[in-house]
């Protein structure tokens, strides 16, 4: 565990966590408070979960059985739009 600390009402992500997580100067995230906790979430990340979750079974609905079949149902989409 690792701590943090505000400043100036501001709080510096410690170097390692920001390298790990990829997080850069101007990102934006989103803060939840439960509590005694403040959590802080990447939203392009909880979105693509989000997203997860509500694809989750699809696959085994439409029948495809790995990668090519989900590529080659995006490419027969896309040759058939009007």
């Amino acid at each position: 565990m690792q701590t943090a600390k505000l400043m100036n009402g501001q709080i510096k992500i410690p170097l390692e966590i920001r390298k790990k997580m990829n997080i850069k100067d101007g990102d934006e995230f989103i803060i939840k408070t439960n509590k005694n906790k403040i959590e802080i979430i990447n939203p392009v990340m909880s979105a693509i979960e989000e997203v997860q979750k509500e694809f989750e079974g699809v696959a085994d609905e439409m029948g495809w059985k790995d990668e090519q079949d989900v590529v080659k149902f995006i490419k027969d989409m896309r040759a058939n739009r009007i």
